[in-house]
């Protein structure tokens, strides 16, 4: 038999904390704040992310809105991994709620402002069900 550490036995017994949908939505809008200080950042829009068949758990969030989203639930103790799909279990999204944050044919752009993820955040803050 295997003897735990006390860090381990620490872990194990320290729960995770339990955050709020309104919460988490509200972390990933400060992530982007802080993401666009000094100045704003440019990130890429995703192709495709309303096609069904399209698996987000195959899609990185690296140089999109999500990943200094998925930074920030890390922090908060949100287990988030490094593709769309685990942002989008851990912010509570559903494949159109994603779509509207960050498509590339909502501004026919393949780039696109934090501010603007913002703002749509902020709506689903507001207007939780749309």
């Amino acid at each position: 038999m295997n003897a735990l550490t006390s860090a381990q036995l620490l872990a194990e017994a320290t729960p995770l904390p339990t955050w709020t949908r309104e919460q988490k939505l509200e972390f990933a809008i400060d992530a982007l704040v802080v993401a666009d200080r000094p100045k704003p950042v440019i990130y890429n829009t995703v192709r495709d992310i309303e096609n069904e068949t399209l698996d987000l758990d195959t899609v990185p969030v690296a140089r999109t809105i999500f990943e200094p989203i998925a930074k920030e639930l890390n922090k908060h103790g949100i287990p988030t991994g490094p593709t769309l799909g685990a942002v989008m279990r851990s912010l509570e999204l559903t494949r159109r709620q994603m779509h509207e944050l960050a498509c590339y044919c909502n501004e026919d752009s393949e780039v696109m402002l934090g501010t603007q993820a913002m703002q749509h955040l902020a709506h689903l803050i507001d207007f939780p069900d749309l």
